[in-house]
């Protein structure tokens, strides 16, 4: 045979010809669908849009399309406090203001020089910054809270206070057992009183300085006359303070939105996130649509047979229907809690609600009011239309905080990144206040849990002349409550950048962001603009003159 080299001996072996019968596609994951032009990145601004396009006789004479009563899931009766209470109850009375009651308690001034008569009134007890509105908002069974040794922790408030417009919760104090009333953690005290207590209001704190380390850096602005400081907390020693076993609930979503690619990132993600757990830790997985299916039931301590089902589980998430985020909120909510174990939550969702509650800010404004601090939230999201501003501020408003990132394939990199992160707490449910400058300029108001391998920093700011002040911490180690007094010395702290200025607005500006939520006005939308104009920031969101809303 011509072309081809051939042993002695050896003959060449002939083949029959290959005919191409057919030929087939590799079949692979549909490209997602880009999103329609001119459709409106914040999705609180889509009713005002349709209402400027359509005349308001036309949209009164359209029907809303029925929403479908989502399937309910067997053995949720954990989560069965979990559906909105505010659904089926909307009063449609025209809001009537209250009338304001101004109580004079000390006469300043004789009646003669008076321009108004006053109206004398009895003298009662009345609730200082009671709500306009009150919505009928039950509060969850106490049947549904307190499985096994878990009950709600008590936690502090967040720093946005409590949503005046909400229902009451049940009081802390009710849910602790009554046998073990030294878990209740101390209520969060006015400036002038923290430091100045009564000794039999005193809570039973082990009084030690010698468990958390501060790093003062701070910067000095000669152009506003004021000294802008950050205070970085870390544990002073690896034999001091150990490390908390965990009850940890990932909340995944597995709606259509969320797209199989995308989602098949976040699986691998999850995977990653059980090799960080201890055999002290318990686990709870939730996979949320428009309906909420929970892996477990309830808190599985973390042994091989839980990570062999969580694995199961994790596999079998599919992308398909409607995105329910409040609904999966409620349902983290409604799981017991122990205020002997930090509790965690890590929501991973592209913050796009299509189904029940879907206004971002009333999402927050609600799940903060009822949380109360006492659930700790992360969230994680990726892609170029997740909702930074619903991830960015719910984790803020609840003692967490969130990684966005710009890219899809970077999810499950994100995910990893924050198990890492919050691995290894060692100090829960805290509370701080300086004396010595105005507590106003000190921000997060709220703080997270104190995590070996994440920085806890309060971003400050003073008047050029103040040099030193008294910062006191409250937090909680396990069942022991500690209460430790540092004097910082502002004069010998290392020198800081502008970086530090420009931090502390960023944190002012979130802070003020979180108001706006929850009562919103023009005066502060050109307050939080003001602020952007004078540190030189863009702040996201559509929050600075320069972006559009």
């Amino acid at each position: 045979m011509p072309g081809w080299l051939l042993r002695a001996g050896q003959t060449a072996k002939a083949y029959p010809a290959i005919r191409l019968d057919e030929v087939r596609i590799q079949p692979s994951a549909p490209p997602e669908t880009p999103p329609p032009r001119l459709r409106p990145e914040d999705p609180d601004q889509l009713e005002a849009l349709l209402a400027a396009w359509m005349p308001v006789d036309e949209a009164a004479s359209l029907s809303p399309m029925p929403v479908p009563e989502p399937a309910p899931s067997p053995g949720l009766d954990a989560l069965a406090s979990a559906q909105d209470p505010l659904a089926s109850r909307r009063d449609p009375e025209a809001w009537r203001p209250r009338q304001e009651i101004l109580s004079i308690q000390n006469r300043l001034f004789a009646d003669e020089v008076i321009a108004l008569p006053r109206r004398l009134i009895p003298d009662v007890s009345r609730v200082d910054v009671a709500g306009d509105i009150v919505l009928p908002v039950e509060t969850l069974d106490a049947e549904s809270h307190e499985t096994g040794d878990g009950v709600p922790g008590p936690g502090g408030t967040g720093w946005s206070g409590q949503l005046s417009g909400m229902g009451p919760l049940a009081p802390p104090e009710q849910m602790l057992p009554a046998e073990d009333p030294a878990l209740a953690l101390p209520a969060i005290q006015p400036p002038t009183e923290m430091f100045d207590e009564a000794p039999e209001s005193i809570a039973e704190a082990e009084p030690v300085e010698d468990l958390l380390s501060l790093a003062v850096s701070a910067y000095r602005d000669a152009s506003d006359h004021a000294l802008y400081f950050e205070l970085q907390i870390q544990r002073k020693g690896d034999s001091v303070l150990p490390v908390l076993p965990r009850d940890v609930l990932l909340i995944q979503d597995c709606s259509e939105s969320m797209t199989p690619w995308k989602l098949a990132e976040c699986r691998r993600g999850l995977r990653s996130w059980l090799e960080t757990l201890t055999p002290e830790d318990r686990l709870e997985i939730v996979g949320f649509r428009d309906v909420v299916e929970p892996a477990f039931g309830g808190w599985r301590p973390v042994d091989e047979s839980t990570r062999r089902e969580a694995i199961a589980f994790i596999d079998g998430m599919r992308a398909e229907g409607d995105t329910d985020v409040f609904g999966s909120l409620q349902a983290a909510l409604a799981i017991p809690r122990s205020v002997r174990r930090p509790t965690l939550a890590v929501l991973i969702t592209d913050g796009r609600p299509t189904a029940g509650v879907t206004g971002s800010s009333e999402i927050i404004d609600r799940i903060t009011s009822q949380n109360q601090g006492e659930l700790s939230m992360f969230a994680v999201g990726a892609g170029k239309r997740v909702n930074s501003f619903f991830l960015d501020l719910l984790s803020y408003r609840n003692r967490g905080g969130s990684v966005v990132l710009a890219q899809d394939e970077d999810i499950d990199l994100a995910i990893e990144d924050l198990a890492r992160q919050i691995r290894r707490p060692v100090l829960t449910g805290l509370s701080y206040q300086f004396a010595g400058l105005s507590n106003d300029e000190i921000y997060p108001r709220t703080l997270t849990h104190l995590y070996l391998d994440r920085p806890l920093v309060l971003h400050g700011r003073a008047a050029d002349g103040v040099n030193t002040m008294v910062f006191r911490i409250v937090g909680r180690s396990g069942e022991q409550l500690y209460d430790m007094v540092y004097q910082v010395d502002l004069a010998d702290a290392a020198p800081g950048t502008s970086d530090v200025r420009t931090r502390w607005a960023r944190q002012k500006a979130y802070d003020l962001i979180g108001t706006y939520i929850q009562e919103p006005s023009d005066g502060l939308l050109e307050e939080i603009r003001s602020l952007a104009r004078a540190y030189g920031m863009i702040l996201p969101y559509g929050f600075s003159d320069s972006v559009p809303r």
